[in-house]
């Protein structure tokens, strides 16, 4: 009897040091999409350098000695912003990225959007290179049946067993171009998730989902699953300055461009989340920070993208500002300049492919670097004016009803109305005249709009595509260089609602 209450305590004891509550602080990012210096923050008044390896080292370092037992996690879209995205580092390009990632002690991200931007063999070879976990359990080689990348990363920190499980959006069509998507299949992020949750669930104590999907996407995932504790997202660039909750799960994000470090810290007990609380540092660069090995390698290739792209080549006399749903004054010089390059009767440009605004003053190669940041390719093709009524009722769409990014464009005007959710065309024009059904007319444009998205973007499929061979940032920063005196943008727009 002596030896079973013996027994009974000690096994009191135990479940009662388990069911004790264990702190753990994940740390968080996304959409780092390239920013990888400190920039100055124009939301301040005093423009301080807001960002960045560097800083981002510094907080780390400082906050990990308070919280030693800490997990860092970065929600994708490391790629695509900046030119060090296009530099080879360690065989891959784009490998500086991961390395500083690596040097600030991440320990898993998922796979974003932009991970594909350079094509399907560039993101296998971007997943070999990686130094830690890149995860994706929903995304595979068609005809495969294991993901194409790591699905469940898996780790214990103070007593808490980890399991952090990668998804991406169930349908990026309309984020990725088809010729790099088309080698892959993507499965259900909620029946994948779902999946290794009940597999993880009896050999974890908390369950982290690290979602490239967007709030909104994240919010209707937490809906359908069960079993899930955490949700760290990315995509949509949400600033959420605490968690939500939904169907028990919360959900965090960053923001973007590495300006915010997410601080969830966490209290887990008897296999679930006691207490969570969210918070957002903003990663302000201290003066004279101390060097760390992150910082040693971003300084260079700072060093070397400016010695590249620094140079000065045209000043702007009015601020660029890019839209999305609209037309912008940016917009309309990048297509005037490719309408006239090209001699044709139409350009086209997608606004989502413009990124960010400039300032008026000078302007450098890596400010249109950074402007332009896509690989996109210049492409004509022929289109019927027919075609064009079509494109022009799309985009009365996408515009008035916000169904998608419009497009940008020179040449030609669209004047459409809108009613309760429906949107009529009222006028096409060409260089001013009616479209005629049967007149064919040269089109200019990007490979993403032509070929990649025209179903999207045209309301149809252009044959005949020439390819140009020309990259639309090099073909603007040539066009800013010819440009006698300041740069002068039309802010008329060309897509405009009517009564």
């Amino acid at each position: 009897m002596k030896h079973f209450l013996c027994a009974v305590l000690l096994m009191a004891s135990v479940v009662g040091c388990h069911s004790k509550p264990r702190e753990l602080v994940i740390f968080h990012t996304n959409d780092i999409h390239g920013h990888f210096m400190a920039e100055p923050a124009d939301w301040r008044k005093d423009h301080a350098l807001v960002g960045g390896f560097t800083a981002l080292s510094y907080y780390l370092d400082s906050l990990r000695r308070g919280s030693p037992e800490s997990l860092y996690l970065d929600a994708g879209d490391l790629m695509t912003g900046n030119p060090v995205c296009n530099m080879e580092y360690e065989g891959v390009l784009g490998g500086a990225l991961l390395e500083m990632l690596k040097r600030c002690g991440v320990h898993a991200m998922c796979l974003g959007n932009h991970e594909f931007d350079l094509g399907a063999d560039h993101l296998r070879d971007f997943i070999a290179a990686s130094p830690f976990p890149i995860l994706c359990a929903n995304l595979r080689e068609k005809n495969a049946a294991h993901s194409l990348s790591g699905a469940v990363y898996r780790v214990e920190r103070n007593g808490i067993r980890i399991g952090v499980i990668g998804l991406m959006m169930d349908n990026p069509w309309g984020s990725v171009a088809r010729a790099a998507l088309q080698p892959f299949a993507v499965d259900s992020a909620a029946s994948t998730a779902q999946k290794y949750i009940d597999q993880l669930d009896s050999a974890t104590d908390l369950i982290v989902l690290l979602t490239h999907m967007g709030v909104e996407e994240d919010s209707l995932l937490a809906m359908k699953i069960h079993g899930a504790d955490i949700i760290v997202g990315g995509h949509s660039h949400t600033r959420l300055t605490e968690e939500m909750r939904v169907n028990g799960i919360v959900i965090v994000q960053a923001g973007s461009y590495l300006k915010n470090l997410g601080v969830l810290r966490l209290q887990v007990a008897g296999d679930s989340v006691v207490s969570a609380k969210d918070t957002l540092l903003e990663l302000m660069l201290p003066p004279n920070p101390p060097q760390s090995d992150a910082s040693v390698l971003a300084d260079s290739l700072e060093l070397l993208i400016q010695t590249q792209y620094g140079k000065i080549i045209g000043d702007l006399e009015q601020a660029w500002k890019a839209g999305y749903y609209e037309g912008s004054n940016v917009g309309n010089w990048i297509c005037d300049r490719l309408r006239e390059r090209y001699r044709a009767d139409v350009a086209l440009v997608n606004a989502g492919g413009i990124r960010g605004s400039l300032n008026p003053g000078p302007v450098s190669k890596l400010d249109i670097l950074e402007l332009l940041p896509f690989t996109n390719n210049m492409v004509l093709f022929e289109a019927k004016g027919s075609d064009l009524f079509i494109f022009a009722a799309e985009q009365a769409t996408a515009q008035g009803l916000h169904e998608h990014g419009a497009l940008e464009m020179s040449g030609m005007t669209v004047d459409y109305s809108k009613t309760n959710e429906t949107t009529k065309v009222v006028d096409v024009k060409i260089n001013g005249k009616s479209v005629v059904p049967d007149k064919i007319y040269r089109i200019v444009s990007v490979d993403y709009v032509a070929q990649s998205q025209a179903e999207r973007y045209l309301g149809f499929n252009p044959v005949d595509i020439q390819t140009t061979g020309d990259i639309i940032s090099d073909v603007i920063m040539d066009e800013i260089a010819n440009t006698k005196g300041p740069v002068r943008s039309d802010p008329n727009p060309r897509l405009r609602e009517v009564q």
